[in-house]
């Protein structure tokens, strides 16, 4: 079996060992092609950047909660390497992030509908780059982020 190698200006792209080579006509090319652009699991902070930066540039372009984060977000190169740290903290076990990420949105006028849309365009993200356990866990936690932080909304206001 290959074993996938991280590029930092390529970072889901499994590059292959150059001994495979030369390339023949036809289904070998399918096959590098498939091998080429397969997904991975979620194995590095390059790919904690990956799934945040693609997500945020989705959800930037949204038109349900796009104005939402353009507003609140005064400096995104701050709020993304804050987001790298949560991230890496929650899937890679690398302990980065120190805070709380509720009481930020408890500011915004935000509800259910807003955190459908977060979940689902951060879902879709995911699903996009990635596949495996901590892929799974990336969603299954977000679920989690979700619910809990429309509960806490909710119960404040009454």
């Amino acid at each position: 079996m290959i074993e996938p190698i991280r590029s930092e200006k390529l970072p889901n792209l499994v590059l292959i060992y150059s001994y495979i080579s030369p390339i023949i006509y036809g289904k070998s090319i399918v096959i590098l092609l498939d091998i080429l652009l397969m997904k991975t699991d979620i194995l590095s902070l390059i790919d904690i950047k990956l799934l945040v930066d693609s997500f945020y540039g989705e959800v930037q372009k949204d038109a349900v909660i796009g104005p939402i984060f353009q507003k609140a977000i005064h400096e995104w190169p701050v709020h993304l390497e804050k987001m790298y740290a949560f991230w890496q903290t929650l899937l890679l076990e690398e302990h980065t992030y120190n805070g709380n990420p509720f009481p930020p949105h408890a500011q915004l006028s935000i509800n259910s509908t807003h955190f459908e849309r977060w979940l689902s365009i951060w879902c879709r993200t995911v699903d996009t780059h990635f596949e495996g356990k901590l892929a799974d866990e990336a969603k299954w936690r977000a679920e989690k982020m979700a619910t809990i932080f429309t509960s806490k909304l909710k119960f404040m206001r009454g």
